[in-house]
């Protein structure tokens, strides 16, 4: 039997790891995901099954109940499990059908009807078409067929794009090629224009009388009994985690709507970037929807360095509450202003993100970096101190731009067998740590709970850069720390944008910033997904100055939901752009620190000779 798109998808009693169902009745009034696979304990599958166990919530959000379904026995089935936990974190949270008897293949299409005998009489080749997805909405009718060859996995961010787009149906609207959740829609052609009027009374794009483009509509999943759940800037910054999660749609509309209101802010009180933003042509009435963010004018970050950087700011000095400084390689310093209340936003945002990538609420800190207390304007310092509020102690270990990895030695092993010890600090100083260890043969084993928090980039004053996957193979094999627990974070000074990474190592940019990738050559063009380019980022958090900067760093942006189960954007700092200085506080610790340790050598040279 061959099913096809508007099929009635066949009911059918089985077997499953969540014990037996009735196929519809399992259904009831959601949508629902049935995919199969040729058999259990193959790579292919076991990553693509670890992979749907992190995005299930994607799915629940939709209000989409996932099924699996293979011939192999259900004893089978939960032993592949943990092989999937141990690969992916997450063993399947969704059933798996136990289709022994091929009774299920077979009415679905996906096996001939001559097919019969012990399943595990016939090899993975046999099975070879029990690589579908059928997508089924709460009228059991099949709305989507995909089918794959047994060597190329599936592709699970693509059904949620299908069904976000399958679910907009009941309002009368189709998609684009290349559409995402946010991107204008098409009106559907049995929609006359007499309808559509009625609907979209200020019309419609029409480039050709058959192809009408509206706005992607708020609320459209409200017909299936999922409510808009788009939140404001406070909401996000108390509760960055379920923001991170939010559906894309959700969250992007929430992330216009901040990033407007922060435009429209500047746009009326600051005269000089109402000027850039004349000569744009550019106003807040211009943003409608996440695809329009682009246009918002950028202020280099070169600017910050300039003598008259007062002019960028829309608050009064006499607002200023901090000034944070990064020197890099060049000893000219950009200087970024805070108000009360960019402070205060920028404060809880930022501990909020640090306990949903971290998890930390005590332990112990040691902390590879000057304190607050000796460079109080450090950008850098300030991001690591925060941290310490989560931290049950904590140690500076680097003080008058020294550092004696036998102190740090020390400390760690001072609270050995009472807290979790973790290491914060720039990539450099680490990796000095652990070529200490190294060269003196230490053993050194950290918690399991262990993380390492780093900051401050992997390029040194001098060009060379650390290679960060020799990096963590030192860190696994000198502090027993796994890579899935080292941890980098990407920011700059002039932005309250701090990417920080997850256990699969890809920074997610915060719910209030958008990075857009630039052309370099013609930074008024905004480049697409994966390619790259300058990095602007625009945040919603700044009302001290417009905080929508284009920085000298190159790199690419990603969209989607990634394995840990956050959406929105990841980042992915490349270098920086040819001709601009090395510059960040890290760089400026480590040319210092150098500096000593140079001198230290000379003066105990020289104290040889003497002797």
């Amino acid at each position: 039997m061959t099913l096809t798109i508007g099929s009635t998808a066949p009911d059918f009693e089985a077997t499953t790891t969540d014990g037996p169902i009735k196929f519809h009745e399992w259904i009831g009034d959601s949508w629902a995901v049935l995919f199969s696979h040729p058999r259990d304990f193959t790579p292919v599958c076991t990553t693509e099954l670890g992979y749907l166990a992190t995005i299930k919530p994607e799915f629940d959000r939709r209000n989409v109940k996932i099924i699996g379904l293979s011939t192999d026995p259900l004893d089978s089935h939960a032993a592949w499990s943990k092989d999937i936990a141990c690969t992916s974190g997450t063993a399947p949270n969704y059933p798996l059908i136990a289709d022994t008897d091929y009774a299920v293949s077979k009415a679905y299409g996906m096996l001939p009807a001559t097919i019969g005998g012990d399943p595990s009489d016939h090899p993975p080749a046999e099975l070879a078409t029990l690589r579908n997805v059928f997508v089924i909405d709460p009228n059991k009718t099949i709305m989507l067929v995909m089918i794959y060859p047994m060597t190329t996995g599936r592709n699970f961010d693509e059904v949620l794009r299908a069904i976000d787009s399958l679910q907009l149906l009941n309002n009368g609207l189709a998609t684009p090629a290349q559409w995402r959740q946010g991107d204008d829609v098409i009106i559907a052609p049995w929609i006359s224009d007499e309808q559509a009027r009625h609907t979209y009374p200020d019309g419609w794009q029409g480039p050709l009388p058959y192809l009408r483009y509206v706005p992607s509509p708020k609320g459209f999943r409200l017909c299936w009994g999922l409510k808009e759940n788009v939140v404001d800037l406070v909401t996000m910054l108390g509760m960055p985690g379920d923001a991170l999660r939010a559906p894309a749609y959700e969250a992007r509309t929430s992330l216009t709507n901040a990033l407007r209101k922060a435009f429209e802010h500047h746009f009326q009180h600051n005269g000089f970037y109402r000027a850039q933003c004349d000569a744009a042509g550019v106003t807040p009435a211009d943003i409608h929807d996440y695809g329009d963010l682009h246009r918002i004018p950028l202020l280099p970050v070169g600017m910050f360095k300039q003598t008259g950087a007062h002019v960028l700011l829309t608050s009064g000095l006499e607002d200023i509450e901090m000034e944070i400084r990064s020197t890099g390689t060049s000893g000219v310093p950009s200087v970024a202003r805070r108000d009360t209340l960019t402070v205060t936003r920028a404060s809880v945002g930022l501990l909020g993100c640090y306990r949903d990538f971290f998890g930390i609420s005590h332990g112990a800190g040691l902390f590879l970096c000057p304190s607050t207390a000796e460079i109080p304007e450090m950008g850098m310092v300030k991001v690591f101190n925060l941290l310490t509020g989560l931290l049950d102690d904590h140690s500076y270990l680097v003080r008058d731009y020294s550092f004696h990895p036998d102190e740090a030695l020390a400390r760690l092993r001072h609270w050995e067998g009472r807290m979790t010890r973790h290491i914060v600090g720039p990539p450099f100083i680490v990796a000095r740590f652990m070529r200490y260890l190294e060269l003196e043969a230490i053993s050194l084993t950290l918690d399991p709970e262990s993380l390492i928090i780093m900051l401050g980039g992997w390029k040194q004053y001098t060009g060379r850069s650390i290679s960060r996957a020799e990096f963590n193979d030192k860190a696994e094999r000198l502090l027993g720390i796994h890579r899935t627990r080292i941890r980098d974070m990407y920011g700059m000074i002039e932005s309250n944008m701090l990417a920080i990474e997850c256990e699969h190592q890809r920074k997610h940019v915060p719910p209030w910033c958008y990075v857009s990738i630039r052309d370099i050559a013609d930074p008024t063009t905004e480049l697409g997904t994966g390619q790259t380019g300058g990095i602007a980022i625009l945040d919603a958090l700044n009302t001290a100055y417009p905080g929508f900067l284009l920085s000298d760093d190159v790199g690419e942006v990603d969209e989607g939901t990634c394995r840990c189960g956050r959406t929105g954007q990841t980042v992915h700092f490349r270098r920086r752009r040819h001709g601009a200085e090395l510059g960040c506080c890290a760089v400026s610790i480590e040319k210092y620190l150098d500096s000593r340790e140079v001198v230290t050598e000379c003066e105990l040279a020289q104290t040889s000779r003497r002797a």
